[in-house]
């Protein structure tokens, strides 16, 4: 496993904080890891939507055209 030190804002942890008060069996860091987690799952989603949506008006711009 590696490891990637991560420097939060004081509002970004107190966030957690608040989010560590509902999860009692949870740590902050095994919550702050679900947040990376669920970000990076996000992220790759819309990244392949994006280029799906882009792929799609060009193809719309292109029919235009023609």
């Amino acid at each position: 496993m590696n490891t990637i030190t991560i420097t939060l804002t004081e509002e970004q942890v107190n966030k957690l904080r608040k989010l560590a008060t509902t999860r009692e069996n949870q740590t902050l860091e095994q919550i702050a890891s679900t947040v990376v987690e669920r970000g990076l799952y996000d992220l790759a989603y819309r990244t392949k939507r994006n280029k799906e949506q882009w792929s799609q008006f060009k193809e719309f711009k292109k029919s235009l055209r023609s």
